[in-house]
């Protein structure tokens, strides 16, 4: 009866290791950086937009002005947490933004 106890207890203390690496792993997954793909809307379906100059120059002024962090890789990247990136819309919404020179000057 007790090492059917001991059995029992060590099975649930695993299970909750288990639960939390996998926890650990999914959070750092969603939070990790990943590069910023410039995307566009073709009134049907979001797609890649060509990086330029002015989406480089004004991306970080974007980013900054809705509180998203970002972080700037070795090659000169602009990178946002994945969770972000993930989301289409709200990456075309700053891709948008960026291009517009109106926008970037209102919001400065």
């Amino acid at each position: 009866m007790k090492s059917l106890l001991v059995r029992y207890k060590k099975r649930i203390i695993l299970f909750f290791i288990g639960a939390v690496l996998l926890t650990a792993g999914i959070y750092s997954y969603w939070n990790s950086y990943v590069k910023f793909i410039p995307t566009g809307f073709d009134g049907n379906d979001f797609c890649v937009v060509e990086e330029n100059d002015l989406i480089v120059e004004n991306l970080p002024a974007v980013l900054r002005y809705h509180g998203i962090s970002f972080k700037v890789d070795k090659d000169g990247d602009i990178c946002v947490k994945r969770y972000i990136a993930d989301d289409r819309e709200l990456i075309w919404n700053f891709t948008t933004k960026s291009m517009d020179s109106n926008w970037i000057a209102n919001h400065q």
